[in-house]
């Protein structure tokens, strides 16, 4: 079977519809799949989306960025590819995230670390919940990433995140045990080959009964699940969905086990 690449479009404006992206992709290209991610409270779309072709059309594609499309002038770029519906989850996740993490567990006061921060889109909104009293450490392998929360923090007024540079093949985390309340992994379980160790570094970091939420993008709900169970670190929570959304990746909340 041939590989599927995915590429991520922008430029997409309200008045276009799947068909019309797809038709521009052509008829030349086989196995075309086109989804908008729209919005999920109502349904309009987001101004963006995704095209998935077999690896052999990648370059046709490619040379498709900056054509007009309705009114709109389309922008490709390739990206990781993602299951069905998970693009309008994290669009929304994004958009209402003190809202999730509140929901989840996290509270004024506590220590919470966001694992594999990227830009901050999870981070700033951890450190609005946590306040003063709390505080947020901001972790990528990427410096400009961490340079991002930076600024982003500064231009909130944030005095309560602390960036954390991780070495791209270290599997320590630079805290203390039990050093914190609560860890975020949002869009990032794709990218670690040692799942366990990582895991067990989470453990450890973690207050007793401390909370584990993953956002299991680009894997799904099911290998995540069997992931975090593997180690007997951590018993299963709960899982939470945004309205409307089916795709196969949800929150995912566990609670470190008692003992650990």
């Amino acid at each position: 079977m041939m590989a599927t690449v995915q590429f991520y479009v922008s430029g997409i404006s309200p008045d276009t519809d799947e068909s019309a992206v797809k038709a521009l992709v052509g008829t030349s290209v086989p196995d075309v799949s086109v989804e908008i991610v729209r919005d999920l409270d109502s349904g309009e779309s987001r101004g963006y989306g995704v095209v998935r072709v077999p690896e052999s059309a990648s370059e046709v594609v490619q040379r498709l960025s900056g054509t007009s499309v309705g009114s709109g002038r389309v922008v490709l770029s390739r990206m990781p590819v993602t299951l069905p519906g998970e693009m309008d989850v994290r669009d929304w996740l994004q958009r209402h995230a003190g809202e999730v993490f509140s929901k989840v567990g996290v509270k004024i006061g506590q220590s919470v670390l966001d694992y594999g921060c990227g830009p901050g889109l999870f981070t700033v909104p951890c450190a609005r919940i946590v306040g003063e009293r709390g505080r947020v450490y901001a972790l990528d392998v990427r410096p400009q990433a961490l340079e991002q929360v930076r600024q982003k923090a500064a231009a909130a007024g944030l005095r309560n995140i602390m960036t954390l540079l991780q070495e791209r093949d270290g599997k320590s985390i630079a805290l203390e045990a039990g050093a914190v309340d609560a860890v975020i992994v949002f869009d990032v379980m794709q990218d670690i080959k040692d799942k366990v160790d990582l895991l067990s570094e989470i453990a450890r970091v973690l207050k007793r009964g401390g909370l584990l939420s993953v956002f299991p993008m680009h894997i799904g709900n099911s290998p995540a699940v069997e992931a975090v169970n593997a180690g007997g670190l951590f018993v299963f929570r709960e899982k939470f969905d945004p309205p409307n959304s089916k795709a196969p990746s949800s929150v995912l909340n566990f609670a470190k086990r008692a003992g650990y």
